[in-house]
Order: C-alpha cells, then structure tokens, then sequence
C-alpha cells in the first residue's frame, strides 16, 4: 500500500511514514484508530506524528477557538417561508479576502455566487473521489458529470 497526501492539501512530511504510525496505532486500538489515540501517541517528541500537532497550550487553545467559531458559523441556518433551511453564511473571497457572507450577498453577486457554484463543485469532485468506487453512487457521479460540463458550456459562453 502506498500512502500520499489528498490532492490539493499542504500537508509537510512523509505520508509514508504517516500512514505506517496510522496503521500501528490501529493495530494496538485493536483495529480501532481514534482521534483521541493519535494525539496520545504524538505526545512524545521522538512520535513521527510529532510535528503535526500544536503543543503549546495557548496557542493550541486560540487555535481551537478559531475552529469553533468556524463550526459555529457553518452550522448556523436560515429558513424562508416554506422552504428547506440553508446555511446562513459561507465562506467567500473577494478581493483577495476570505471571509465568511451571508447566503443572501453571496446570491445577489453574480461573482460571489459563481464562486460559491465553483466551490461546490470542487468540494462535489473531492467527495466522488472518496466514494467514487461504490457502484450504488454511480448516479450521482454521473449526474455530477453533467453539472460540470454544463457550467463549463456556460463559462466558456460567457468568456
């Protein structure tokens, strides 16, 4: 088995060495890997997962905080009239900044809303490319397909 990082992550080391320390704290979980048992075994310096966890505590604290908020802000909904609810903000850039705009700024910006179709659809290929190989998504993946060359036609027309 050969280990690699995700396509398009920054992630520094050997996925290598990574997934093999992965794989031995499975096995001593019991063919179980938790969160919880990959931060206890990259506590010590001399752990090869090491380097990948912040280990001073207040800057790990400020650092959780920021997730948090970020959680918070994606898991926040609004509902209108008798629609289903959609999320209240998303995470955007314009001119160079990212920050979070309410769904209702991001539709009525015809860039911001191509932004946030193009996102979509990115994050739409990261998730075909986890479940890909299961044959009972296959309609979502070709549906998927169509979305893509269909924006595609549209860009190009546009352009």
């Amino acid at each position: 088995m050969i280990y690699q990082w995700l396509e398009g992550h920054t992630m520094k080391g050997d996925p290598a060495i990574v997934g093999a320390e992965l794989v031995r704290i499975k096995k001593q979980g019991r063919g179980k890997l938790s969160p919880d048992a990959v931060v206890q075994s990259a506590r010590p310096a001399s752990s090869p997962l090491h380097r990948y966890f912040e280990w001073d505590t207040t800057k790990a604290a400020a650092a959780y905080r920021i997730v948090q908020a970020q959680f918070l802000i994606r898991h926040i909904v609004i509902q209108v009239e008798d629609r289903p609810p959609v999320r209240a903000y998303y995470k955007v850039t314009k001119d160079r900044e990212r920050t979070y705009r309410s769904v209702q700024e991001i539709m009525g910006d015809t860039d911001m809303r191509g932004n946030l179709v193009a996102q979509a659809l990115r994050e739409h290929l990261s998730w075909e490319a986890r479940y890909r190989h299961l044959k009972e998504l296959a309609a979502i993946v070709e549906a998927a397909e169509n979305v893509r060359t269909t924006q595609t036609r549209k860009r190009a027309r546009a352009a």
